[in-house]
């Protein structure tokens, strides 16, 4: 089997949009505010259908391409198991066990594992010395957005084990 960049976004397009409709049921989980309409859900559900709606962009045109093209395109032709999409399903992966562990362990602990893991992840060269920033920086970020969220925009975030 071949593989190029065509068939590739047509994959993702469909591995994504899967992953923001599981983004989107598992937003509806989250625990609703007594005093307010809207709740913590509603930024994952506005971000999983924007997300929803890109992969339906990109797999109708994805689709129209290979349509138009044919078997006639076989010069940007790949092995199937190359590094571009092993990396983007490790990333998916991060993600998935994000949305996941969010709600027994926290939102400031959850988000600051994975934007650490993430950043790991993505660094070129990593150094303890970068990974020590890196894990500054996340905790930091959680925190702030933490803040944000419950202090100006009254939602409840998932608390987790130690009820921050």
């Amino acid at each position: 089997m071949v593989w190029n960049e065509t068939k590739g976004n047509l994959f993702m397009g469909f591995v994504l949009l899967i992953f923001s409709i599981a983004m989107i049921i598992g937003a509806r989980n989250f625990e609703k505010s007594q005093f307010l309409e809207l709740g913590p859900d509603l930024f994952p559900i506005i971000i999983g259908s924007m997300i929803a709606g890109l992969s339906l962009i990109l797999i109708i045109i994805s689709a129209l391409k290979l349509r138009s093209a044919g078997a006639a395109d076989t010069n940007s032709e790949k092995p199937i198991i190359y590094t571009g999409i092993k990396r983007v399903l490790i990333a998916i992966a991060l993600l998935a066990g994000y949305v996941i562990m969010i709600v027994p362990i926290g939102f400031v602990i959850s988000s600051s594992a994975y934007m650490l893991a993430k950043m790991c992840f993505l660094a070129e060269k990593l150094t303890r010395r970068k990974v020590i920033i890196y894990a500054i920086m996340s905790i930091l970020v959680a925190f702030i957005a933490n803040f944000i969220f419950v202090r100006f925009f009254w939602l409840m975030l998932p608390r987790g084990i130690f009820g921050f």
